[in-house]
């Protein structure tokens, strides 16, 4: 066992400082495309935030007649934190790449197209709450992060709020205008700077960041991962420690204690965290630690036949025993020619269209659940490539005390993980076990409303065909 033991803490050490160096070179190649959502765009945006408002309330307090007020009404009715929030992202994306300029045009129209589209949607919230909370709702569950997409989106949903009577039409100039107050906003900020060039139409002007703003997006370094543990592989080759408080079990190394303790008290209110920490020991709590400590004490096989099974059912195209299909759904499609316009159409068309319209809403979240299923299924492949050898699952519980194990896969994990995972040491069933195993089987084939006893006996006699699909799973998909 000591021998696992050092195997285990040699294997956590090694792929938490591989997953760091992929983790970090992953953040390198974000940071230098402008992606907004990393920490260290997110810390830059918490610096810059107040400064941007500043300058921007600064604007806002200079009276101004004409066509400069029009535009200032545009970045009056914004709050203004948010205002700097949406012109700070729309730099961090665009001013980055170190192999172009951003021209001052391209920058101040994407700021003023930003603005105008959130003004449009707080307008619509005053109107119809409800339906504008629906919108935020699907966008959320969606995760949609695609600016062209969201526009669209939220200008129909504006255009149905005002049913069409709210002129959504800004010319590229005007929320250029309006955009400059932003951009101008975080150049006074220092956050960017101007860059001159010539061309054949004569002098440019461009913009990139500030040196020390660009050095600080794309400075990670290993002290900004140094907390990552792997998670691809999970699993114990060795018993875990036992607990006997909230980071003192489970794996082995020291990062991996402190990256999966027995209760995240951080996501805990802050007046409780030290009480909690105190409490939840095994001196005070022995029950509860006795447990945990079971559970993970038992020790799991993978199941290399299940596992070639399913391996097998995947590369013959999937679509069985809860495999996905590997060519994923269908879009379905446009019900007319190219040049089809929807004014002037008949009903007849019109109706056809609108059942398009739906069927491709339900194929596009078809395809996402899909694409998550062959997520899932890709990490289940890989982390069950070698099916010798004993496992063992750390576990953790939640605020409300309901326990979990950590790993991929697990015995709580999806049906793919149940399936493959045994338990290391055999127990016969009997009588009675292979009773409820058979009930079990014919309530999994849907005939669970009768007797318990017809449900054996529907067992026993479907068996053969059973059988038959348990050993070829892929030659009988009818049992599936």
């Amino acid at each position: 066992m000591q021998d696992q033991r050092e195997a285990q803490l040699k294997y956590e050490l090694e792929s938490d400082a591989s997953a760091q160096a992929e983790r970090l070179q992953a953040l390198i190649k974000a940071s230098r495309e402008g992606d907004p959502e990393l920490p260290r765009a997110h810390a830059l945006i918490g610096r810059m935030c107040e400064a941007v408002q500043q300058e921007l309330q600064a604007v806002c307090e200079v009276q101004t007649r004409g066509i400069g007020g029009k535009y200032k009404k545009w970045l009056r009715a914004l709050p203004l934190d948010v205002a700097a929030v949406i012109a700070i992202r729309e730099c961090i994306r665009m001013c980055t790449s170190p192999e172009t300029h951003v021209h001052v045009q391209d920058l101040t129209f994407n700021v003023g197209k930003l603005w105008e589209l959130e003004v449009r949607i707080r307008q619509a919230e005053a109107v119809n709450p409800l339906y504008m909370q629906k919108i935020h709702d699907q966008v959320k569950e969606k995760n949609t992060r695609d600016y062209g997409h969201l526009r669209r989106l939220y200008n129909v949903a504006v255009d149905r709020v005002f049913k069409g009577t709210l002129d959504l039409a800004l010319t590229k100039t005007e929320m250029m205008q309006i955009g400059k107050f932003g951009v101008d906003a975080c150049y006074q900020a220092g956050m960017i700077e101007t860059v001159r060039g010539t061309n054949k139409n004569g002098t440019t002007v461009a913009y990139v960041l500030a040196p020390e703003v660009d050095a600080f997006l794309h400075g990670y370094t290993h002290s900004d991962v140094h907390g990552l543990i792997s998670r691809e592989e999970t699993r114990m080759i060795c018993p875990p420690d036992p607990w006997t408080n909230l980071s003192d079990g489970g794996y082995l190394s020291i990062r991996r204690k402190a990256a999966a303790p027995l209760l995240n008290v951080r996501k805990l209110r802050k007046g409780v965290r030290a009480e909690v920490a105190e409490a939840f020991t095994a001196e005070k709590m022995p029950q509860v630690f006795n447990a945990g400590n079971y559970l993970q004490a038992v020790p799991f096989a993978m199941h290399g036949p299940t596992r070639d099974a399913i391996v097998r059912v995947w590369r013959a195209g999937g679509n069985i025993m809860g495999v996905p299909d590997v060519k994923g759904p269908k879009k379905p499609d446009f019900p007319y020619a190219a040049d089809w316009v929807k004014e002037g159409a008949s009903e007849e068309e019109l109706a056809v269209f609108n059942r398009w319209k739906r069927n491709t809403a339900a194929f596009y979240d078809e395809l996402r659940e899909w694409r998550g299923r062959v997520r899932e299924v890709g990490a289940f492949l890989k982390a069950v490539r070698e099916a010798d050898g004993t496992y063992w699952f750390p576990v953790y519980f939640d605020s409300r005390g309901r326990w979990y194990y950590r790993g991929l896969p697990n015995p709580q994990g999806s049906d793919l993980a149940k399936a493959v995972l045994h338990f290391h040491e055999k127990r016969p069933l009997g009588p009675r076990g292979l009773f409820w195993l058979k009930v079990h089987i014919a309530n999994s084939y849907g005939f669970d409303k009768e007797r318990m006893q017809d449900r054996a006996r529907w067992t026993e006699q479907n068996w053969p065909n059973i059988r038959a699909a348990l050993d070829e799973p892929e030659n009988h998909p009818d049992v599936w």
